[in-house]
């Protein structure tokens, strides 16, 4: 069987919030959503707020939707002398 993978939902990421408050451990959340603990664990640490290490969950859905904007997107010709050499 394929394993096939869908993004975290915004209902999701609001009941991490609630769940990880509370002190759930991250095998509790990813029971009670319906995840794998490691794709909690990821969740927290790409989204969580660097200073405070708290997770806010409308902060890690713009977070998300910005990284996947971007992804695929690199920037052309970051060397200068190369991007000369190119437009010439």
């Amino acid at each position: 069987m394929k394993n096939t993978y869908k993004q975290l939902s915004s209902e999701e990421r609001d009941k991490i919030a609630v769940l990880r408050a509370q002190g759930a451990s991250f095998k509790a959340i990813a029971e009670a959503i319906g995840r794998d603990k490691s794709t909690v664990c990821r969740e927290f640490q790409r989204n969580s707020a660097p200073v405070y290490d708290v997770y806010l969950p409308h902060k890690a859905e713009s977070r998300a939707k910005e990284r996947k904007h971007k992804a695929g997107k690199r920037p052309r010709l970051k060397d200068p002398m190369i991007k000369r050499f190119v437009i010439c």
